[in-house]
């Protein structure tokens, strides 16, 4: 019974660490910059906000411009303050450098 429990639980834990390691969290891991108070708000809103409905992107993923168009749409989609969408475009643009 022991031996079984064993064979589970090695089975477990193997598991856990693949699926850790194929885990997309790039937008997350990325090496910091010095941010604004307004581009921080904006990388919290969109590693909460964004990832609601779909896997955050790196923001070096896209342009500038194409950042600006596409938030233009998300920002709608997601209901997101005037405010709070010139945050994450903020932020985007700032770690887009």
């Amino acid at each position: 019974m022991s031996q079984r429990i064993l064979i589970i639980l090695s089975m477990f834990i193997a598991a856990t660490l693949f699926v850790g390691c194929v885990s997309d969290h790039s937008a997350t891991t990325e090496p910091k910059t010095a941010f604004t108070v307004e581009e921080n708000r904006g990388e919290y809103l969109y590693n909460r906000r964004c990832i609601l409905c779909h896997a955050a992107h790196s923001p070096g993923r896209f342009s500038d411009a194409e950042w600006i168009d596409i938030m233009e749409d998300m920002a709608r989609e997601a209901k997101l303050s005037a405010s709070d969408k010139n945050a994450v475009i903020a932020y985007v643009l700032a770690a887009n450098q």
